[in-house]
């Protein structure tokens, strides 16, 4: 197979662009992972609802 000198920079620039990209999604993961985290994290710990005391005399009666 014969050598082709501009080859390599065809592969060469395929090589640098394609780790461009990898690294960018990747770091577009890592920024973009605490906000879910916070939101998860206000979701799990908000306080919950409270109920109205009963002032009904009846003891059947579910308020």
């Amino acid at each position: 197979m014969a050598y082709l000198p501009w080859a390599f920079l065809y592969f060469g620039s395929s090589v640098l662009l394609g780790s461009f990209a990898m690294v960018n999604l990747l770091i577009g993961v890592v920024i973009n992972s605490p906000k879910g985290g916070a939101e998860q994290t206000h979701t799990l710990f908000r306080a919950a609802p409270r109920r109205r005391p009963c002032l009904s005399r009846c003891s059947r009666r579910r308020c």
